[in-house]
């Protein structure tokens, strides 16, 4: 016997639905962690040392303007 959708959400339990409410969030925070790693990944490959011979050294973030805003953007 086939169940129409609606069937069978009215046949879950209350735990039943907190458990899939939770997965789903669980899994777009998971998406949202992968997405900050890889821009993470990208800032530092972009990223190199640079030695000065007066003062201190420092790193440097070789990306474009436009690239910058895009990111900070994104996180802000």
């Amino acid at each position: 016997i086939e169940r129409s959708k609606e069937e069978i959400e009215a046949s879950k339990t209350t735990d039943e639905k907190l458990l899939e409410s939770y997965s789903q969030e669980l899994y777009e925070k998971n998406n949202e962690i992968r997405d900050v790693k890889k821009e993470l990944k990208f800032l530092l490959r972009k990223t190199s040392f640079v030695t000065s011979t007066f003062g201190k050294s420092y790193y440097r973030l070789d990306i474009s303007k436009e690239q910058f805003e895009e990111i900070k953007s994104k996180f802000l």
